[in-house]
């Protein structure tokens, strides 16, 4: 049986102060939803406990359905 991880994490973090220049992006896979809204969650709580006056970083997280194989293929014209 193959494992499948249908939900993206995406984080998105930046410097309030400077944003274009301090985008950053991560993303993971995870196994369902409410992981995926746990992990987003708990990335989100973990900076803020350890954020300072001189910390200006925002983040922010999207769990999304990542595609699988029939969407890949499809989208290369590998399946019509």
């Amino acid at each position: 049986m193959a494992l499948t991880f249908p939900f993206l994490l995406i984080m998105l973090g930046w410097d309030a102060d400077n944003p274009e220049a301090t985008m950053n992006l991560s993303s993971s896979l995870h196994s369902s939803d409410r992981v995926c809204e746990a992990e987003g969650h708990a990335f989100i709580k973990r900076r803020k406990d350890t954020k300072s006056e001189y910390d200006r970083s925002e983040y922010k997280f999207f769990c999304i359905t990542a595609s699988g194989p029939d969407e890949y293929n499809y989208a290369d014209g590998l399946e019509e």
